[in-house]
């Protein structure tokens, strides 16, 4: 077995991809903004003093009241507040504040009747 002085080379490196396929930091933003302002045109100035209805994603929770305030990160103030429970009249809060992270959807509240949105049928015997 002869041993060579001289090493094989290198393979030739593959010409590394120029584009990304992730959307630049600046796209990001501007996504961002553009669903930060959808999100204020759901609910303008205009809806203040409305009956609307809050859905919140945990449990089956909804919250009807007259819109007194919402800010920037849609973080919800409502007065005259009722819970409601699998559809079910829970009781009525009077003031409270609903964080935005915990909203599902919102809706003007146009006097339908609240149903019970677990998917499941009661019985009727």
């Amino acid at each position: 077995m002869a041993a060579s002085s001289v090493c094989d080379p290198l393979p030739t490196p593959r010409p590394i991809e120029t584009t990304s396929r992730e959307p630049p930091a600046a796209t990001l933003r501007s996504v961002f903004r553009r669903a930060a302002i959808a999100s204020i045109l759901i609910l303008p100035p205009s809806r203040l003093g409305t009956e609307i209805l809050v859905r919140l994603k945990w449990g089956q929770h909804e919250y009807k009241g007259n819109l007194v305030s919402l800010d920037s990160y849609m973080n919800i103030q409502l007065n005259n507040a009722e819970e409601y429970i699998n559809g079910k009249h829970n009781g009525t809060l009077g003031q409270v504040v609903i964080r935005c992270n915990n909203i599902l959807w919102v809706t003007k509240f146009e006097g339908t009747e609240m149903t019970d949105m677990t998917g499941e049928e009661e019985k009727q015997e």
